[in-house]
């Protein structure tokens, strides 16, 4: 198993145009995933995640459900955790591409489920961001701003983020006077 995973790993990245060996490589780790660790798993999913982030970024949507389909084995089998967490860019990651996928009531679920498994002095900012993402990708811009306006983010990016997710709020509200007071400030 473990030379046919390589195998395809080097196809994969010799011969991206090749889609064949994405999906055989994904057919392997799905009959062998009992046979390897954590960390060896989680690092052929990272190469199938590159995989799909480069056809993805390359306009070939269909790829957003495989990468979806990677996030849910890596959960399921919990090759994603680190020591028992999961790593925040993760977090957001899989919240991302839940919600361009549509898949809102397991976004929901999904963000209050891990809220728990996330490092505990990142946690808080990073299930207010996703929380607020969700709220704004549904359509919910009074539960986003009521959120953003209550939480102080310990990570600058979150932070930042959380502005550019208040600044979209405010301008499909037609908020203008919000909206310059936010750039402003």
């Amino acid at each position: 198993p473990l030379i046919q995973i390589q195998h395809q790993i080097y196809q994969l990245l010799a011969k991206p145009e090749e889609e064949k060996h994405f999906h055989q490589l994904m057919k392997l780790l799905d009959q062998f995933v009992d046979k390897f660790k954590l960390e060896e798993l989680r690092t052929y999913y990272s190469y199938a995640q590159n995989y799909c982030i480069q056809r993805i970024n390359k306009g070939d949507a269909k790829f957003l459900e495989n990468l979806f389909a990677i996030y849910e084995k890596m959960l399921e089998n919990k090759s994603i955790l680190v020591e028992q967490h999961l790593p925040h860019p993760h977090y957001k990651n899989i919240v991302t591409v839940a919600l361009r996928l549509k898949k809102f009531d397991w976004t929901q679920q999904f963000i209050k489920n891990y809220k728990e498994v996330l490092l505990p002095e990142i946690q808080e900012s990073a299930y207010a961001y996703n929380l607020a993402y969700y709220h704004y990708e549904t359509g919910a811009y009074d539960e986003l701003i009521q959120l953003l306006n209550t939480i102080e983010f310990t990570d600058i990016y979150y932070e930042i983020g959380a502005k550019y997710l208040l600044v979209r709020a405010y301008y499909d509200l037609e908020e203008y006077s919000l909206l310059s007071y936010l750039i402003l400030a």
